[in-house]
């Protein structure tokens, strides 16, 4: 079963939506790894060797606003085959469960185009797809947006017919450069290398900071190792550097870690422990 965890940050809240999760081969994920290299995180490993990855998205509520950090999966098999996936996803289903319809969505913001962070984008009716959040924007880096779509092949491997397209024809994509501001909470950090664009977003509300990840990070472990890039990581160097950097950041501030694809709920801070910097669950 899938689950949701509530958090007050300052002035604003912070759901965490568990969708699925998948289980991986930890040296095929990390290929800079080794069996002895994850000996020290044997705990993150089950009976088979393999490591949880969640799929969950992000609700903020903020300055009155219905914020959704990414789309999750989604309910078409052909997303759904690309992972392993545990349970079949019920994201909708746990929206409802807090409380928010599709129509309560203001933003999308996306950190990245990846088919299981776009995958609700849209629903399918009367066999076409549609917006699945009909007043919402769709934000996205621009840079992101021109690499999916500058040829078919890439536009197929970003399920842009299905999931792209219709937000764009709707008018409801909204492309920036730079950084990108939601509210005076919520902003956008460049984090790229997973993607070519892949941004960050930073929640902060009265004193309190949240990093909420995308795919900067997809296991604890990468806390300790930043080096330790993901096989489809496009630029490993770049993201190794700009997740050693946002781990520093996180851990000189006392904020909170928040990602979507560490095992649930996916929240901890980043410490010194024995000489090492270490992923500490809340």
């Amino acid at each position: 079963m899938s689950n949701f965890r509530k958090l007050s940050i300052g002035a604003t809240e912070l759901i965490a939506l568990q969708e699925t999760w998948a289980r991986r081969d930890p040296i095929e994920s990390f290929p800079m790894s080794t069996l002895e290299e994850w000996q020290p995180f044997r705990h993150l490993l089950d009976t088979d060797g393999l490591f949880t990855m969640n799929l969950g998205v992000w609700l903020i509520r903020s300055e009155g606003k219905s914020i959704l950090v990414d789309s999750g999966i989604g309910f078409r098999d052909a997303q759904t085959a690309r992972l392993p996936i545990e349970v079949p996803p019920v994201f909708p289903m746990m929206l409802a469960k807090v409380g928010v319809q599709p129509a309560d969505i203001d933003l999308v913001v996306h950190t990245h185009l990846h088919f299981d962070h776009t995958g609700w984008n849209t629903l399918e009716q009367d066999g076409a797809n549609v917006p699945h959040f009909p007043n919402a924007k769709h934000v996205v880096q621009r840079a992101e947006w021109e690499f999916w779509t500058a040829t078919d092949e890439r536009k197929g491997i970003a399920f842009y017919d299905q999931v792209l397209e219709p937000i764009e024809r709707s008018g409801q994509l909204e492309l920036f450069d730079g950084d990108y501001t939601a509210t005076a909470h919520v902003s956008s950090i460049p984090t790229r290398g997973h993607t070519v664009g892949h941004v960050s977003y930073v929640l902060a509300s009265e004193g309190e900071r949240v990093y909420i990840l995308g795919d900067a990070a997809h296991s604890p472990a990468q806390v300790n190792r930043p080096d330790w890039s993901l096989w489809v990581d496009i630029d490993k160097e770049l993201s190794a550097s700009g997740r050693d950097e946002l781990f520093r950041s996180a851990e000189r501030e006392g904020a909170l870690i928040a990602s979507g694809h560490f095992p649930y709920p996916g929240l901890g801070y980043a410490e010194q422990r024995n000489g090492q910097r270490v992923f500490r669950p809340i």
